[in-house]
């Protein structure tokens, strides 16, 4: 096959010539007793077909590069090329490039004792996977559905070890029964589909596949020897990968059911337009696989073949299961375990896609039982026999359930990451493992907005506070405990006795280790519990105050922004609370229905029957303590309202000098927008009812309609809904005036008052914040480069346009996590759901339509109550006298 051969030697384009070189070429190699052409880590196993195109010369340079054993940075430069084609050339990273780094790299570990310096192939596999990780995309030749593109996933390259068998079973000087052979195998592995392929027959006829039933008998023979070539193949493949000579390891039988499993998975996400980090799944996969082989004493993964690696992971965490406890080792081996963790999120998929074309029949779930199995791994005390026997209940029960699935596999890859880190003693990145497992949770429950039974609900929070004292533990390991010396400190400063408390919030460890897991645990007991659930609005009563509390010296902009964040959720969900009911949710699932909602009337009829209910809600007793009067309740109204805007506010001021990737993503900005859009729909709704009082309060019943008309803005068609809308605005007015709530008072209307006070924290350069143009434009706009940068988008570009091998950019664990959440929100299709609610609410926008720009209307002096420019001085008695 010219084509294929060129493809692998890169020059022989004449078939006369390409026939005698194949065929002195399989004569050399079996004179020099070097039959097979590639070399891999054991020196018996094939790596790259392009290993060839190294000559003996080249070879004999590189056994003189003796420092090569010791100094792992010589192959850095290869690394560093593949980067620069990724940066620098139009089609970035392909299959090519990748050969050819591997084969150089594997020319270059031939000259060492591969058996000893194994890590050097661990450490270059694993920054290889890194670069193909931030790539995140399945770089392939070959379609991505064959047999050989399902293969190549799971690192069995059929293409770079076909040219040995071919030698192998053609005879010395046979080129034309070689090229044969190819032919018929490849065919069968490029042609056939992965999904037309059964388990039962993986070996049936090709041809019959691909051109009916109905052949000539001489055909059929055709068939049956490709049948032949196909079976011998594959048996090869068995005995070379897997070394099997006293039993039969059959690698189809083995690996069908995942291998097609993640096939169809991989056609089914790329259709939605997903991206995976496939190729960097096979890397990571490979470093992982070297070094399980060489660290662990018993050589578990080998005895048991049909169990996951995470489970074997979790199996050997402890001092006397690993064989080197030398630091670098069990540092390679807990990185191996998050880069996989990484992967696994990035892969998983739990769809909640409202829209039917985004729809994918993949729902990824946490297992109960791998909930289960972590709230007993992270127990205080826990004895090895007790942890084996529970890892091995686990395992019946799971497979007993058919299989891990992929958000299953990044929890524990993360617990095994902390376990080996803790091994060895590398204490912040074992704490940080902890932190991700939390993060993994909560984008669960953020995403799935699953329902669960009391009992998963215990073991949920018994997880999530096991969490917090292991990452307590180990912060104090990291500082020798020096938070009891300052706790000691701290009673003496404040004058308390011994025997009293210290607020623990108030530590300097809290603030710059904890905080971040603190408030990830407080977000995810939030979701977990459930305002609806009777009694569950304690938790919020009891930590709220907790969240944002006064700022101080050593408050990190990441601590100060997540607090800030968490404390708009929670007020957030005070407020459904008080609504009894998310109208705005129901708003948006309108939005791809036939029938037009709106949320205006629903505000307004929840907000009165909240203001006449008579009953007390728990949460304005226990938490804000106001008595249940109707101003009252307007004030707390009015303080969420505030409140949450100026959070938002000043996530917004803080984030643009710091807005960097490794810490915050472009979707959790997105969703700093979102949020701050829907806040200001409340701020709008708020605003439009005091307005609207103001009116009904003096008994102007013409300048009340003039009001409405004014802040409605709706079509001469919508006459229904503005019937509607003027009755529930009423009634609200009504119920206002019926408790007593002044209008104005010595500091202005109510409507003026609430702007004025955002005015104070705002600053008039950016009250353009509150307008929900501007801040769903700014959603949409990140909601996009979240895909961007995920995509090999215009962000891709920017993002690793500043990246560099050397300064180890490739191993910014954080950022490789922020990606991993983002690309399971992907997935799921929470990024583009919500951007497309935004794209729908504004498609009519009056600022897009060219009929906006063409009709200069005049505001004529009844549009408004007030008849004079110098009547507005009236509206307050306050001025703003610092802008």
């Amino acid at each position: 096959d010219r084509d294929s051969t060129r493809r692998l030697f890169g020059y022989c384009t004449d078939e006369t010539y390409h026939r005698q070189f194949l065929s002195g070429l399989m004569e050399d190699l079996t004179d020099s007793g070097k039959f097979h052409p590639q070399y891999s880590l054991d020196s018996d196993k094939a790596i790259s077909g392009l290993s060839i195109n190294y000559t003996p010369e080249k070879s004999n340079i590189f056994l003189k590069l003796t420092a090569f054993e010791d100094v792992k940075y010589i192959y850095q430069a290869i690394i560093a090329k593949l980067f620069v084609i990724e940066k620098m050339e139009v089609s970035g990273i392909t299959q090519s490039s990748i050969d050819a780094a591997e084969a150089e790299f594997i020319t270059l570990y031939g000259s060492t004792n591969y058996k000893e310096k194994f890590m050097l192939a661990v450490d270059f596999f694993s920054k290889l996977a890194g670069i193909l990780y931030y790539k995140n995309n399945f770089v392939t030749a070959d379609p991505i559905d064959n047999m050989s593109s399902a293969l190549y996933v799971f690192d069995i390259n059929v293409m770079a070890l076909l040219d040995d068998y071919c030698f192998k079973m053609s005879g010395r000087h046979n080129a034309d029964n070689a090229i044969k052979i190819k032919d018929d195998i490849r065919k069968f592995f490029d042609v056939l589909k992965i999904k037309d392929v059964d388990k039962a027959n993986c070996f049936v006829d090709l041809y019959k596949t691909v051109s009916g039933e109905n052949a000539p008998a001489k055909y059929r023979e055709t068939v049956a020897e490709t049948k032949n070539n196909v079976e011998g193949y594959l048996k090869y493949l068995d005995n070379y990968h897997f070394g099997s000579t006293d039993k039969e390891i059959n690698i189809i039988d083995r690996l069908w059911d995942r291998l097609k499993n993640c096939a169809m998975r991989r056609e089914k996400l790329a259709k939605a337009g997903c991206k995976l980090p496939c190729n960097a799944c096979k890397y990571a996969n490979r470093s992982l696989l070297i070094l399980m082989d060489k660290m662990f004493a018993d050589n578990d993964y080998k005895a048991s073949l049909g169990v996951s690696k995470v489970i074997i992971l979790l199996r050997n965490t402890s001092h006397r299961h690993v064989r080197f406890l030398r630091r670098e080792h069990l540092s390679a081996l807990a990185y191996s375990s998050e880069q996989l963790a990484d992967i696994m999120l990035s892969c998983a998929c739990s769809n909640v896609a409202k829209q039917e074309e985004d729809k994918v029949d993949i729902h990824d779930i946490i297992n109960k039982k791998t909930i289960y199995l972590l709230m007993q791994l992270s127990d205080a005390i826990i004895d090895e026999g007790s942890r084996r026997k529970n890892i091995e209940k686990y395992v019946q029960d799971i497979n007993a359930d058919k299989g891990l699935g992929k958000l299953d596999r990044s929890l524990l890859y993360y617990w095994s990451a902390y376990r080996y880190y803790e091994i060895a003693l590398m204490y912040h990145e074992s704490e940080h493992c902890l932190e991700r497992i939390a993060r993994v949770l909560e984008d669960y429950l953020s995403v799935s907005e699953m329902k669960l039974q009391d009992d998963e609900i215990k073991d949920w929070t018994e997880l999530l506070d096991n969490l917090f004292t292991h990452a307590s533990r180990t912060v104090g390991h990291q500082y020798d405990n020096f938070d009891m010396a300052e706790i000691h400190e701290m009673k003496w400063l404040f004058h308390l006795e011994h025997t009293e408390d210290v607020d623990l919030s108030i530590l300097t460890q809290y603030d710059a280790n904890l905080q971040s897991l603190f408030l990830s645990l407080v977000r995810s007991k939030a979701m977990l519990m459930g305002l609806s659930r009777e009694g569950n609005i304690q938790y919020v009563i009891d930590v709220y105050k907790r969240v944002a509390p006064a700022l101080r010296n050593e408050c990190t902009f990441k601590a100060e922004v997540e607090q800030c964040y968490t404390k708009v959720l929670l007020n957030r969900y005070i407020f459904v609370e008080l609504m009894d009911g998310d109208f705005m949710k129901e708003y948006k699932k309108s939005l791809y229905g036939n029938e037009k909602r709106y949320y205006q009337s629903p505000c307004f009829g929840k907000l009165a029957a909240y203001l006449e209910a008579d009953h007390k809600k728990e949460i304005e007793e226990k938490l804000f303590h106001i008595d249940g009067s109707v101003q009252a309740r307007l004030n707390l109204i009015d303080y969420l309202v505030f409140d949450s805007l100026v959070c938002l506010y000043n996530i917004l001021r803080i984030l643009p000098p710091h807005n960097q990737i490794s810490t915050f993503t472009n979707s959790f900005t997105a969703d700093v927008y979102y949020s701050l859009w829907e806040w200001s729909k409340y701020y709008e709704m708020i605003y439009d009812l005091y307005f609207y009082y103001r009116c009904y309060q003096a008994g102007d019943d013409e300048g009340s309609k003039k009001i409405v008309a004014m802040i409605e803005r709706l079509s001469e068609d919508e006459k229904q809904h503005q019937m509607k809308y003027n009755e529930l605005i009423a009634k609200c007015a009504e119920v206002m005036k019926n408790g007593g709530v002044v209008n104005k008072d010595d500091f202005g209307y109510r409507y003026t008052k609430l702007f004025m006070n955002l005015r104070h924290e705002m600053d008039d350069a950016t009250m353009h914040h509150i307008y929900t143009n501007y801040s769903a434009e700014m959603a949409i706009k990140y909601y996009r480069a979240a895909r961007g940068v995920n995509s090999e988008g215009m962000e891709y570009k920017d993002l690793i346009y500043g990246m560099y091998v050397l300064d180890d950019d490739l191993r910014n664990d954080t950022c490789q996590s922020n990606l991993a959440d983002e690309r399971y929100l992907l997935n799921s299709g929470v990024i583009s759901t919500k951007r497309k609610e935004l794209q729908k609410m504004y498609e009519d926008s009056n600022i897009n339509m060219l009929k906006h720009y063409e009709a200069i209307r005049e505001i004529k002096d009844d549009r408004t109550p007030h008849k004079r420019l110098d009547e507005r001085f009236a509206d307050s008695l306050f001025t703003n006298t610092e802008y």
